[in-house]
């Protein structure tokens, strides 16, 4: 069940990502069009996109927080793994006396 639990958020925090973003590139693509007026397609697209951004923003700050701490769990695992690769006297508890 935990498994489950976990690729759901996973999948959620991954779609929230591609919303965001692909909000953001909408709002920067269609910043110059030519407007029609009142009723422009566009604006009301771009305005829906500005309204998600608004609304998303508590919950990308969520996903950040978890991203930091999904690292942040995973930090000794890598200073374990890639950093204690070479071999150094003081990782070899060579006695370096003279």
């Amino acid at each position: 069940m935990a498994k489950r639990t976990n690729i759901a958020a996973i999948l959620l925090a991954v779609l929230l990502a591609f919303s965001l973003i692909f909000s953001c590139l909408v709002i920067v693509g269609e910043a110059d069009h030519d407007c029609s007026g009142a009723d422009c397609e566009i604006c009301l697209i771009v305005s829906a996109c500005v309204n998600f951004l608004h609304g998303a923003l508590p919950c990308a700050l969520v996903l950040a927080l978890g991203l930091f701490s999904a690292f942040g769990k995973a930090a000794p695992l890598l200073h374990r793994t890639v950093l204690r690769a070479g071999t150094t006297p003081v990782i070899l508890r060579v006695k370096l006396s003279n």
